[in-house]
């Protein structure tokens, strides 16, 4: 898949996607617009997204309803779209799923830092880490 950027018309390059992702290079927009007495015109590229309450939701940190709504009056510059009501969000479904909880153990905790160390390997993930990593892993002192 690639991204084409034009101007009236004319083709200025197109952006490969890696993965889902364009990550462009203004570097390779050629500038061989006639030079005349009026300034060049001004490139940019926008998207243009209604700022509804799950676009705000989602780029603050899975805030709630309640959360969302409030952010106009402490946030400059937060225009909100509340024609649309909050829409399920299946990451936080997800994320608030219930689960069996854990048998607290038999064995008693470590009396020293670093005596026992618990881990554990998350993975794999389907999008990759800025260092091209499927698999996470987590170690918790039980001690601590």
């Amino acid at each position: 898949m690639t991204c084409e950027l034009a101007y009236k018309s004319t083709l200025l390059g197109s952006i490969p996607a890696t993965g889902k992702l364009y990550a462009p290079d203004f570097d390779f927009i050629p500038f061989s617009l006639p030079v005349t007495v009026a300034p060049l015109p001004e490139l940019s590229a926008f998207v243009d997204v209604p700022l509804s309450l799950d676009l705000w939701h989602a780029c603050v940190g899975h805030i709630g309803k309640d959360a969302v709504t409030h952010l106009n009056r402490v946030a400059k510059g937060v225009v909100l779209q509340t024609t649309m009501p909050l829409s399920h969000c299946e990451s936080c479904i997800l994320a608030e799923h219930p689960h069996q909880p854990f048998h607290s153990s038999e064995t008693e905790r470590a009396d020293t830092f670093l005596d026992l160390i618990h881990s554990d390997v998350c993975g794999p993930i389907p999008t990759l880490t800025t260092h091209g990593k499927h698999y996470f892993i987590v170690f918790l002192d039980d001690h601590s």
